[in-house]
């Protein structure tokens, strides 16, 4: 599931305030996008095992910059191990303390 906006169509008018105000909305949405939390995914569903590392693909096309967990289903620390990921640019690698399911924010 992706965080990506779509494209807003203007509304074709003469008057310059309302051609003022919807520039200024589609540079804000442009610099929204351009940063990397704006291209993020949503990763629903994970389930980590404390008994060793859980390998998700990011589907981000590019290096990962950072993840949060957005939902938690138990009592857990969740860390990563993207320092040792050979395939950083394609996975996330998750530790974790005790079982537990999470949705993922990463971008």
């Amino acid at each position: 599931m992706s965080i990506r906006s779509r494209r807003l169509a203007a509304v074709h008018t003469d008057d310059p305030v309302l051609q003022q105000v919807q520039a200024n909305v589609a540079s804000a949405l442009k610099a929204a996008e351009a940063s990397p939390v704006g291209r993020s995914e949503i990763i629903k569903g994970v389930s980590l095992l404390s008994s060793g590392t859980t390998t998700v693909s990011h589907k981000l096309g590019r290096d990962l910059v950072g993840w949060i967990v957005i939902r938690r289903g138990g009592g857990a620390a969740v860390w990563d191990e993207q320092a040792t990921n050979a395939l950083a640019s394609k996975t996330l690698t998750l530790r974790c303390a005790n079982d537990v399911t999470v949705d993922l924010l990463v971008f």
